[in-house]
């Protein structure tokens, strides 16, 4: 391993893997940039890691109007994996990244050793 080992965190989309409906779009894009992932992975090894994290609905400004009411959420939360959905963190400085995803970055970046290449972890 390089003395300072390096990786980068890719964001995907948990609808690459699940198949939703009316998320052909993003499952596509994000479908792309899980094979980004993999690619780059193989690449760049040992001397940088390339890792995805793929999550499901998080409650941020953006998923206001698919979670205006408890109907629509509890509806959210039967479509989406893990049947929750998640709230927004702001952990250590990620601004409105959701907790878990800072952690994951944080963790897949080094800050907690790190592990593997070309991963992708649904959350």
């Amino acid at each position: 391993m390089a003395e300072n080992p390096s990786s980068i965190v890719l964001f995907s989309s948990v609808a690459v893997g699940t198949g939703m409906p009316f998320h052909a779009s993003i499952a596509s894009a994000k479908g792309a940039v899980e094979g980004l992932t993999r690619s780059l992975a193989a690449e760049f090894a040992p001397i940088i890691r390339v890792n995805a994290i793929a999550p499901s609905l998080t409650d941020t400004n953006m998923a206001t109007m698919l979670l205006s009411d408890d109907g629509k959420r509890t509806a959210a939360e039967d479509r989406h994996p893990p049947q929750t959905v998640w709230k927004c963190g702001g952990y250590r400085g990620c601004g409105n990244i959701p907790a878990r995803e800072c952690i994951l970055v944080g963790h897949r970046s080094g800050d907690c050793g790190g592990w593997g290449y070309g991963r992708v972890a649904d959350i």
